[in-house]
């Protein structure tokens, strides 16, 4: 089985000098937790910032030099099997990123900065249909 998680993102934010500014988030990859089968036990996958590792990337754009608060999902989310039209579901949680979640962010010079997104997905039921299963969560990025 494959899994992918896409990402929904948030894109306004307002400055502290209450002067409306854009912060954007710019997809650049998703969360793959690659190929499982039935009984496999639950897999996390870490905010790395390599390729291989399975994180999500995204780019954080706003003002240079700026710092932003970072939220990711703090609920357990749902994977659905996109073949089987039999409302089979696998669990997804523990959201994680780098930088951290929380005041972390900071913008470079160029008014940038790529975050990773990792999370855990639950074991895989012996009895888990086969197929593809994907999800969505959010991410928000706004100005403190």
């Amino acid at each position: 089985m494959r899994f992918f998680l896409l990402l929904n993102l948030f894109l306004f934010a307002t400055s502290p000098d209450d002067e409306k500014t854009f912060l954007r988030i710019h997809w650049k990859s998703d969360l793959q937790f690659g190929v499982a089968i039935q009984g496999d036990p639950p897999l996390t996958v870490s905010p790395d910032l390599s390729a291989a590792s399975g994180s999500a990337s995204v780019e954080v754009r706003g003002r240079p030099h700026s710092t932003y608060q970072l939220i990711l999902p703090q609920n357990r989310i749902s994977l659905h099997n996109l073949h089987c039209g039999c409302g089979a579901r696998i669990g997804v949680s523990e959201f994680r990123s780098n930088p951290p979640e929380g005041m972390n962010g900071k913008l470079d010079g160029n008014g940038r900065q790529t975050v990773s997104i990792g999370a855990t997905r639950e074991s895989i039921s012996m009895h888990q249909p086969r197929g593809k299963y994907a999800g969505s969560f959010l991410v928000t990025a706004i100005y403190p």
